[in-house]
């Protein structure tokens, strides 16, 4: 009976290189899209605010948070005040905050 012969190291690691190779090739050359699957990532976010009316007029303050309470940055808020029947009301332009230096775009 004929025993079957064990492959050198030197034959296995050139073995293992060249199947190591050939993934990476087809990985390589495999379409770009292919297998891709849409992802949609869902999210809360939260405004905190805090109005105070002042005699200049009417200061808000607070902080956009995510659903965790980390807060997010660079982040566009439209403001818009209504009247008792829930008419917009004409706001004058938001003055810069004190000791504050703008962010976002």
């Amino acid at each position: 009976m004929v025993q079957p012969r064990q492959p050198s190291p030197r034959s296995a690691w050139l073995l293992r290189t060249l199947a190591l190779a050939l993934m990476g090739l087809l990985i390589i050359l495999a379409p770009g899209d292919a297998g891709a699957v849409p992802l949609r990532v869902r999210g809360a976010s939260v405004i905190d605010l805090l109005a105070s009316e002042l005699a200049s007029g009417v200061k808000l303050r607070g902080e956009v948070v995510d659903e965790m309470g980390a807060s997010l940055g660079r982040v566009s808020v439209k403001l818009e005040a209504l009247d008792r029947a829930g008419r917009p009301i004409r706001m004058d332009p938001p003055g810069p905050c004190a000791g504050a230096t703008r962010s976002g775009g």
